[in-house]
């Protein structure tokens, strides 16, 4: 599969869908330092009562998908938009700590362009999940579509250490992998990332992080992607 970094691309990476999260086998021995965190993740998803929102984040994620089929600004595409603006609302209205449906409503609200509206949303997303990293990185990435480069640099810089510290947790996936390279890219600059990682495939050619990471690197414009974005 190739992987351009676009703006379907982007958005599929910060889409978060309930089905696609499972709880991981980890390490919940008593005075493992994670075990809060774990306790927390392993609950939301085993909750029976968060079923239904679950399925209402779901819904709105699916419709987002939908909606990269049209030109960005159209009729078809808003439309599809707004009704998964709907269930992320309906979602949250259910569960107002569902941090899932917070970063899915503040992409759709930055694809109709509402980026102050996205802001605010990933603000009241980080009272709830402190150091969120997919949110923060967000933050950066409209901060700088709407011009505002001092805060981008220091969403951009803090996201990374964000995910850092995720990385270290039981919960990380090779997906958080992918997004930290994305952020060191904004911070790096093309060049230096694709020296970063080639040198990091000579070392350990078969991971498929590092090639996604690759791929992503050699097709980035940055100029071209906030044109998009």
């Amino acid at each position: 599969m190739i992987f351009k970094l676009s703006i379907p691309m982007l958005i599929m990476i910060f889409l978060v869908t309930s089905c696609g999260n499972q709880t991981k086998e980890v390490d919940k021995k008593q005075g493992n330092k994670f075990t809060n965190q774990v306790e927390a993740h392993t609950k939301l998803h085993t909750d029976r009562k968060n079923g239904d929102v679950f399925v209402l984040n779901d819904m709105a994620v699916k419709l987002m998908e939908q909606s990269l089929r049209y030109e960005k600004g159209s009729f078809d595409r808003d439309s599809l938009l707004n009704e998964a603006l709907s269930y992320s609302n309906e979602a949250l209205e259910k569960k107002a700590d569902f941090y899932y449906a917070y970063l899915n409503k503040a992409n759709i609200l930055k694809e109709l362009g509402k980026y102050d509206a996205s802001i605010k949303t990933l603000e009241e997303l980080l009272k709830v999940k402190k150091d969120y990293p997919e949110a923060i990185f967000l933050m950066g990435l409209i901060y700088e579509k709407t011009g505002n480069m001092d805060k981008a640099k220091q969403k951009y810089k803090s996201a990374l250490k964000a995910y850092n510290n995720y990385l270290k947790t039981p919960m990380a996936t090779e997906q958080d992998k992918t997004n930290k390279d994305l952020v060191l890219l904004f911070i790096e600059g093309k060049e230096k990332s694709l020296i970063r990682i080639n040198e990091q495939i000579k070392e350990n050619p078969e991971n498929s992080n590092l090639l996604i990471a690759k791929q992503i690197i050699e097709r980035f414009n940055r100029a071209e992607y906030f044109k998009n974005f």
